[in-house]
C-alpha cells in the first residue's frame, strides 16, 4: 500500500473506548486511560471524550463506582455484588 505516500490515510477513522480496571478507589481510573490516550494521539488519532454522561448519579456516594469521562472502568478485587454492577 502506498497510502502514506499520498497522505490518503488521513481519512481513515478508528474508534477506541478504553476499558480499564483498578484495585481500589483512587487507584488510577483516570490516569490509566489518559496515559494510553497520549500514545494514540502521538500517532495522529483525534480523541473525543464522551464526558460525564452519568448525570446526578455520579454524586451518589453509597457505593464505589468505576469509570471516568475518558472511558469505562471497574474495580477489581473482593466486593459484594450490587445492582449497579
Amino acid at each position: 500500500m502506498q497510502l502514506e505516500r499520498y497522505g490518503e490515510h488521513s481519512s481513515l477513522q478508528a474508534s477506541l473506548q478504553p476499558f480499564y480496571s483498578t484495585g481500589s478507589q483512587g487507584g488510577g481510573q483516570e490516569t490509566t486511560p489518559l496515559t494510553a490516550i497520549t500514545q494514540l494521539v502521538h500517532h495522529g488519532m483525534i480523541f473525543v471524550p464522551i464526558g460525564y454522561t452519568f448525570g446526578a448519579g455520579m454524586f451518589e456516594m453509597e457505593q464505589v463506582k468505576g469509570g471516568s469521562p475518558y472511558g469505562a472502568g471497574t474495580y477489581a478485587g473482593t466486593a459484594q455484588d450490587s445492582l449497579l454492577r
